[in-house]
């Protein structure tokens, strides 16, 4: 898991607690294996009782280019 630099969260926890102040300010990318994204996001949503918007790429280079320029969380 990755996320962009400037998101105030330094651990799992902190994510968390962020997610839970921001409901639907974050999103979630994933290259090709979309459905093992797609369960895992699931999952940790279900967990934490969190919520952020998924979105797909076509590959691992597009979303961490686009996380990089600061496009997603």
């Amino acid at each position: 898991m990755v996320a962009r630099k400037t998101l105030p969260a330094n651990d799992l926890a902190a994510l968390v607690a962020w997610l839970k102040a921001n409901p639907d300010k974050a999103s979630a990318g994933t290259g090709r294996h979309r459905r093992a994204g797609a369960h895992i996001r699931h999952l940790l949503q279900k967990m934490t009782d969190t919520r952020f918007a998924f979105i797909p790429y076509r590959g691992t280079g597009p979303a961490l280019r686009d996380l990089m320029a600061g496009r997603s969380t």
